[in-house]
């Protein structure tokens, strides 16, 4: 069992939601660049479809601003986890590299939260 993470796009730039879930390959190397980027804690009204709670064993959408480990989610930006696009097309896998296309066709300044489970 190791570290995994899972980027939630916010829906706009206004938004505290995200609809979206991308899965990333574990990758530690990139894992610890992402750690390095600029990151803010996420607001505590951020709605995603990882929210779990005493209500319901499985995850739902619902409030969601803490990781299983108990830690705060953070957020980052898009332009921030593009700069390491050429590590990715050259070092990863195919989820993380559909992650990042995706992210090449939203604006720069959509918030990213970075769920690590």
């Amino acid at each position: 069992m190791g570290l995994d993470l899972i980027l939630l796009p916010y829906f706009n730039e206004e938004a505290y939601f995200s609809h979206t879930v991308l899965e990333v390959d574990r990758d530690y190397d990139l894992f610890d660049k992402i750690k390095s980027l600029n990151a803010l804690q996420v607001l505590d009204s951020f709605t995603s479809y990882l929210s779990r709670d005493e209500k319901y064993e499985e995850s739902h959408y619902g409030k969601t601003i803490e990781d299983p480990y108990g830690d705060s989610i953070k957020y980052t930006h898009v332009r921030e986890l593009l700069t390491l696009r050429d590590y990715v097309i050259n070092n990863s896998g195919p989820k993380t590299k559909g992650a990042w296309a995706y992210m090449l066709e939203l604006s720069l300044d959509i918030k990213v939260a970075l769920f690590w489970n």
